[in-house]
């Protein structure tokens, strides 16, 4: 570095925003459960530390979120539990619309599904079969397993779905 010239000045400031706004969140004022009705607003509370279940049976394993208006729904970020070691196979529709079918990958904490916006007040997640389990073998340095969402003890079962968290957003 000895002899290389030194430069700390910068530009101006942009008069324009440096991003762009894609996507706005859409409020969800309730929800109704197959199972646990009465934990159903934990999965929408922004609390990491909570969530919801079923009872850990296929038929009540759905959720359904009423939002705080009509809105063309195109993306849902949604945290599940067991997210690093679990892989749920998922429909989600909103109003009567599949927008989602499909298996959900392990993550590190969210899961972001992209779709064609639909317009609809109402979303549906449900649990379509019953969900996989891979071991989690990854761990810190000192060789403790990482963390993997709630504990709860019925969270085992494969016929369990289990939200952390979940936001739906309008595409704009």
């Amino acid at each position: 570095s000895a002899g290389l010239p030194l430069q700390l000045s910068r530009g101006a400031t942009p008069q324009t925003p440096s991003y762009k706004v894609s996507r706005v969140p859409v409020e969800m004022v309730s929800a109704t459960a197959g199972a646990n009705q009465d934990k159903a607003h934990l999965c929408y509370d922004d609390n990491e530390a909570t969530g919801w279940l079923n009872d850990g049976k296929l038929n009540t394993a759905w959720i359904e979120f009423t939002l705080e208006k009509t809105a063309s729904i195109g993306a849902i970020d949604i945290k599940l539990n067991n997210f690093r070691t679990k892989e749920y196979p998922l429909s989600i529709k909103i109003d009567d619309t599949e927008v989602f079918k499909g298996k959900t990958e392990r993550t590190l904490g969210y899961c972001a599904l992209s779709f064609e916006p639909t317009k609809g007040n109402k979303v549906k997640i449900s649990l379509e079969g019953y969900t996989q389990v891979e071991d989690n073998i990854e761990g810190e340095v000192s060789g403790k397993k990482l963390g993997d969402g709630i504990a709860i003890t019925t969270s085992n079962a494969k016929g369990t779905l289990g939200i952390i968290e979940v936001e739906v957003y309008e595409l704009v």
